[in-house]
């Protein structure tokens, strides 16, 4: 699997299970991996959220921030 789409998958998958509040039984067994998977992407993501504050834009002028994202 592409590792954007991993990436994706497992942002998401934070999304919901914070949502969620509590976590049923059976995606509980899947908390440990999904830890270890946020702690495998925390780098990277700490690394996106300091280079876009070091390189500010203003809005609607975002073209680096959309290059980045996309």
């Amino acid at each position: 699997m592409c590792t954007t789409v991993r990436v994706r998958r497992l942002l998401a998958a934070v999304f919901l299970l914070a949502l969620a509040g509590t976590v049923p039984a059976r995606e509980a067994a899947l908390a440990p991996e999904a830890a270890r998977l946020v702690d495998d992407v925390m780098p990277r993501v700490v690394a996106w959220r300091r280079d876009l504050h070091a390189h500010p834009e203003l809005g609607n002028r975002e073209f680096r921030t959309a290059g980045l994202v996309a």
